[in-house]
């Protein structure tokens, strides 16, 4: 189990930048500071989602313009049922691939992430090591009136299988947020506020 105090979750909001419409640049890091060893740990198909999300005064969701974005594995689906492929964010979890059928190769035709208990190959491990730090940049399009405020809104969850694991297998197995800070900014440009989880 990860503890919520094992993780600092650290939101650093620029003032939107250039002429209209205007951008909001926002800088998320994650750092590891208590855990004593990369997070997620245990088997592989722990795993983790950092969610970065910008609403405007009325509460509408703002258009991503650049930015990193949680991978395939995070969900591929309606986003209120869990699923967060292809949304602003990040994915953290050592990638297992199939090189059962052509070893040391990855199986042509696999899907990922693979199994632990079959015979596999690391594809990629994107965990945040012990004291370890992970920085992320977004821009989002806003045209904002002349008091209005932009949200930004930051939460990291931890899941014990890959989604699509989940939901194949019924496991009743239910998304633990660990971190979350919201933060406003101001289009005035007024001193830019920082979060700290």
């Amino acid at each position: 189990l990860i503890q919520r105090q094992e993780h600092r979750v650290r939101i650093v909001i620029c003032r939107p930048m250039g002429s209209r419409p205007h951008r909001a640049a926002v800088r998320v890091g994650l750092s590891n500071e208590k855990a004593g060893h990369h997070i997620p740990t245990g088997v592989p198909m722990r795993n983790m989602i950092l969610l970065v999300e910008a609403f405007d005064s009325e509460g509408r969701r703002l258009k991503t313009l650049e930015g990193p974005v949680v991978p395939e594995w995070g969900g591929v689906g309606r986003p209120e049922e869990g699923n967060y492929a292809g949304l602003p964010g990040k994915g953290f979890a050592k990638v297992l691939a199939d090189v059962a059928k052509d070893f040391p190769r990855p199986t042509p035709d696999f899907r990922i992430p693979a199994p632990h208990w079959r015979q596999t190959t690391i594809l990629s491990d994107s965990r945040i090591p012990a004291k370890g730090r992970d920085t992320s940049y977004y821009r989002f399009k806003v045209d904002l009136p002349r008091e209005g405020k932009i949200k930004i809104r930051a939460k990291v969850i931890y899941r014990r299988s890959y989604k699509s694991w989940t939901d194949a297998k019924l496991w009743p197995l239910k998304d633990l947020e660990i971190a979350q800070r919201e933060v406003l900014l101001s289009k005035r440009g007024k001193k830019n506020k920082e979060g700290v989880d």
